[in-house]
């Protein structure tokens, strides 16, 4: 569709019904234009469920535990900042990656992954093939990130869990 809203959300599921027959069960992300649709749908077929896809509920979970986490949203900030720093540099290949703007707790283990990693490159820092490494810079870039230690395995913890 190129626009969505319950209405023709409903329309579309009605369509399928009449070529498929009445589901047990509809599976959404939440959108809202789906879960209204999916609604509407549901109070003329009382017998169909709907239910969140795991991987949107799991990202409904951790949004609800790092939201108003300080800590995590300061990680975030000190993350874009060090993509800024490291980008044109030699240490580009330390670049955090960015979180997506709509889909930013889905994506949340990719950047703990990176502090984590990023941690043990910079408690022992090797030589990088074809990379001249300037440890003052990843220092200043980076040192920030040893504060998040505890809290990084923590978070990866719960992003496990999900």
């Amino acid at each position: 569709m190129e626009r969505s809203d319950g209405k023709r959300v409903q329309e579309e599921l009605e369509k399928v019904v009449a070529r498929t027959g009445v589901p047990r069960a509809i599976v959404s992300d939440g959108g809202s234009d789906l879960k209204r649709g999916v609604t509407l749908f549901c109070q003329d077929h009382p017998t169909v469920t709907h239910t969140y896809d795991i991987k949107h509920k799991m990202a409904l979970f951790l949004k609800k535990e790092l939201e108003g986490d300080k800590s995590w949203e300061e990680y975030v900030s000190q993350s874009n900042l060090a993509r800024r720093g490291l980008t044109l540099t030699a240490g580009a290949f330390l670049v955090p990656p960015s979180l997506n703007a709509k889909a930013r707790y889905m994506n949340a283990d990719r950047l703990v992954a990176w502090g984590r990693k990023t941690l043990k490159y910079l408690d022992d820092p090797r030589e990088v093939r074809g990379v001249s490494v300037n440890r003052q810079l990843l220092e200043g870039r980076l040192d920030w990130l040893r504060a998040y230690r505890r809290r990084l395995t923590q978070w990866s913890s719960l992003l496990a869990l999900a």
